[in-house]
C-alpha cells in the first residue's frame, strides 16, 4: 500500500509539473515526435525501396524458387541438364505449398540479321506459363507476345533487336548446338519485342516456345531449369524443403532466389546496411538534442529541486518525478508520432507516389547497369511490428537522455541547488 501512495504522488507531481511548465512540455513533445515519425517513416521507406528492388529482380526473370541439375549454377554445362523433367514434375502436383511450376531451356546463340550479328542467350518457354514468373510479356513494346503453338518465331529484347537492326516482322537467323552438340539453327521471324530497362537483359535475352526449341535442339523431356511459384511467395523454407525430399540431392539441386542472386543480395545488403548507419548517426544527433534540451530544462529548475530536497525530498523521488514527466510527454508524443508515421507509411505503401526528379532517373539507370529493375517511385514498408518496434527505440531513447540531466542535478547539495547549482 505504501508503494501505491508512493507512485500515486509520483504520478500526480509529474502531471502537475507537465502541466504547469506548458512552453517545455510541447517543445520536448515536438521533438519526440518528430523523432518517431522520421524514424518510422525512413525505415518504411528504406525497407519499401529494398523490398522493391529485390522484388524486381526476382520477378523479371529467375523466379523464387528453381529446379536444376547438381552443380548447374557453378557449371551451366548440358552435362548438368535435368535429363527427365517428367520424373521431376511429377511429384510437384501432391505437395500442397507448390502452386505453379514452369520448365525452360536455356543455352548460348550467335544471331546475325544482314551484315549484324551478335550473342545471346536463347531460352525455351512456356508462354501460358511465363506470367507466372517472369515480366518478359508484360515487357512488351511491340509485336505480339510468342505461344506455344508458334514455329520460327522469336521473342527479343530491345537492345538485341537494335543490335541487329530487326523489327518485328524482320527475319534473323540463330546458330547453337544442340544436346548433343550438333548444329542447331534456324531462320526466324521477330514476333515481339520487349523491353525491361535492364541493359544486359535487353540485350542479351531471346525467347522461342519450348515445343519449338526441342525439335531444334532435341530437347524434349529436357531442361536446364524448373521454375516453381510456391502458395505463399515470402514463404520459401517449406516448399523448398518438401521439394528437396521428393528429389534425389545427387542429381538434383533445389535453391531459392538468395543462392543463385548471392551478388545481388550481397549489393543490396551492402547498400541497406549503410542506410541503417545513416540512421542510426541521424538520430545519435537527434538523442544528443533531446539530452542537452533535457539538460537545459532541468538547470532551469535546479532551484525548484532544491527546495524539494531542503524540504526532505530524496534524490530517488526527485529522480522518479524527473523520469515520469518525461514518460508522460514520451508516451503522448510517441503515440501521436506512431499514428502519423504509420498513416504516412501505410498510405505510401498502397499509394507509391512516382518520383519526377532527374536525379532519381539517373539512380534508376545506374540501378539498371547492375542488373536491377527500380521505378522511381516512393513505396513504403507497412509492418505493424517495424513501427511498433521504432517506437519502443525512441521511447527508450527519450528515458536514456535524461539520465545524465538527472545525475547531474542530484549531485548537487540542496544549499548549492537553491543557490542556482554554483558552488
Amino acid at each position: 500500500m505504501l508503494f501505491l501512495e508512493h507512485l500515486k504522488i509520483i504520478l500526480l507531481l509529474g502531471w502537475r509539473n507537465t502541466i504547469r511548465q506548458k512552453r517545455r512540455a510541447l517543445v520536448s513533445l515536438l521533438l519526440i515526435f518528430l523523432s518517431t515519425f522520421l524514424l518510422i517513416f525512413m525505415v518504411g521507406m528504406m525497407r519499401g525501396q529494398y523490398g522493391q528492388m529485390f522484388s524486381s529482380a526476382i520477378e523479371l526473370y529467375p523466379g523464387p524458387i528453381q529446379i536444376t541439375g547438381e552443380g548447374y549454377h557453378d557449371d551451366p554445362s548440358y552435362e548438368r541438364l535435368i535429363y527427365d523433367v517428367d520424373e521431376v514434375t511429377g511429384p510437384l502436383s501432391d505437395i500442397e505449398s507448390v502452386k505453379e511450376y514452369a520448365v525452360r531451356f536455356e543455352t548460348f546463340a550467335l544471331y546475325s540479321s544482314g551484315d549484324e550479328s551478335a550473342g545471346g542467350m536463347l531460352v525455351g518457354v512456356e508462354p501460358e506459363k511465363e506470367k507466372f514468373f517472369s515480366k518478359i510479356e508484360e515487357s512488351l513494346v511491340d509485336g505480339e507476345f510468342i505461344q506455344s503453338t508458334d514455329e520460327k518465331v522469336v521473342y527479343i529484347g530491345v537492345v538485341l533487336a537494335n543490335k541487329l537492326n530487326v523489327k518485328v516482322g524482320d527475319e534473323l537467323s540463330f546458330i547453337s548446338s544442340d544436346i548433343y552438340y550438333s548444329i542447331a539453327s534456324d531462320n526466324v521471324t521477330v514476333k515481339g519485342i520487349f523491353k525491361t530497362n535492364v541493359g544486359d537483359f535487353d540485350a542479351m535475352m531471346a525467347f522461342i516456345p519450348k515445343p519449338y526449341f526441342d525439335t531444334l535442339f532435341v530437347s524434349e523431356n529436357i531442361a536446364s531449369h524448373i521454375l516453381i511459384l510456391p502458395e505463399d511467395p515470402q514463404s520459401l523454407g517449406k516448399p523448398t524443403r518438401q521439394i528437396k525430399k521428393t528429389l534425389d540431392g545427387s542429381i538434383y539441386q533445389v535453391s531459392t532466389w538468395k543462392d543463385y542472386l548471392q551478388e545481388l543480395v550481397s549489393l543490396l545488403e551492402m547498400d541497406r546496411n549503410f542506410g541503417y548507419i545513416m540512421i542510426g548517426m541521424f538520430f545519435t544527433v537527434i538523442f544528443f538534442v533531446i539530452m542537452i534540451f533535457t539538460l537545459i530544462s532541468v538547470h532551469t529548475r535546479t532551484k525548484e529541486i532544491g527546495i524539494m530536497r531542503a524540504n526532505g525530498t530524496t534524490p530517488n523521488l526527485v529522480a522518479a518525478i524527473l523520469f515520469t514527466e518525461t514518460t508522460i510527454v514520451s508516451i503522448l508524443a510517441i503515440i501521436l508520432g506512431g499514428l502519423a508515421g504509420a498513416y504516412v507509411v501505410w498510405y505510401l505503401n498502397t499509394n507509391p507516389y512516382p518520383i519526377e526528379m532527374k536525379e532519381a532517373l539517373e539512380v534508376a539507370e545506374q540501378y539498371a547497369e547492375l542488373g536491377l529493375q527500380w521505378d522511381p517511385v516512393l513505396k513504403t514498408e507497412f509492418s505493424l511490428f517495424l513501427i511498433f518496434q521504432n517506437m519502443v527505440i525512441i521511447f527508450i531513447m527519450s528515458l536514456v537522455a535524461v539520465v545524465y540531466p538527472i545525475l547531474r542535478v542530484n549531485k548537487l547539495k540542496p544549499v548549492e541547488a537553491i543557490a542556482g547549482g554554483k558552488g
